[in-house]
């Protein structure tokens, strides 16, 4: 048992096994029958709407790494100052693109106007027929 969360490691497993399944079949809906893109020896852009912890770009750029691109590229219109340059320092990415990186910068939603979550697959699968 975790002692500070109080959670087992069953309870944990549990978790992780539910959450992949889910990303599993986002992935298998969302590609629509489409492989995943071959990064190998390529260059990889990773495209976000902005970073604040930068967690999300992280693992986007670990992702690109481990299926062999040859480097990664982060482009990004807002950003917290101190999440850009650890993903260059600590060798997340090779280069940041980034248009603002205001300081006291709080939350990316504070950089749009609309900035409403899409939270309805459909509009995803979508979005992503219309321009594939």
């Amino acid at each position: 048992m975790t002692a500070a969360a109080r959670v087992s490691a069953a309870d944990v497993e549990r978790a992780e096994r539910r959450e992949r399944a889910e990303v599993e079949q986002r992935v298998r809906r969302f590609r629509a029958g489409h492989t995943a893109v071959d990064v190998r020896e390529r260059t990889a852009v990773i495209v976000d709407d902005g970073i604040a912890t930068g967690a999300t770009v992280r693992a986007a750029c670990a992702i690109a790494r481990a299926r062999g691109a040859a480097s990664v590229i982060v482009a990004v219109p807002v950003a917290a100052p101190d999440a850009l340059g650890a993903l260059t320092e600590n060798g997340d990415s090779d280069e940041v693109v980034c248009l603002q990186a205001p300081e006291g910068f709080m939350a990316v939603g504070m950089h749009y106007v609309d900035f409403r979550q899409v939270d309805d697959d459909e509009e995803v699968v979508d979005l992503l027929r219309a321009h594939a």
